[in-house]
């Protein structure tokens, strides 16, 4: 989604300007380029400890809430820069943006996996 709204940016114009070109929107596509790094380091990491047969719950638990929350930001933020369109019914920004919401609820809800890391952490 990420890559096909910076697609978007570079072709949309305004005032004679892409929108890649503001700042505040480069900030933004920064942002979630970032956090999804993060997000998919994080993955690869368990990935690599299940691997060697040394991942935890907990760190299993923690990827799937946080995981989840990157991809929530990431796709709110692209369907804000793709404006009022974004939001129409036919545009697969609006597609995305409501079928991840299931993502919290699939594999278990975050608030369950956060609780079973707030019961490995003793609290």
């Amino acid at each position: 989604m990420l890559e096909q709204t910076i697609e978007y940016l570079r072709h949309r114009r305004i005032y004679e300007h892409p929108l890649s070109e503001m700042q505040a929107v480069r900030h933004r596509i920064v942002e979630s380029a970032a956090e999804l790094e993060m997000a998919r380091r994080f993955v690869y990491s368990l990935a690599e400890s299940y691997r060697e047969g040394t991942v935890l719950t907990k760190e299993i638990c923690m990827a799937k809430f946080s995981v989840v929350d990157v991809v929530y930001r990431v796709v709110e933020r692209c369907l804000q820069l793709h404006g009022g369109s974004g939001f129409l019914d036919d545009n697969w920004v609006s597609r995305v943006y409501r079928d991840m919401r299931v993502l919290s609820v699939g594999g278990g809800a975050s608030e369950m996996m956060k609780d079973l890391v707030a019961s490995y952490l003793r609290l």
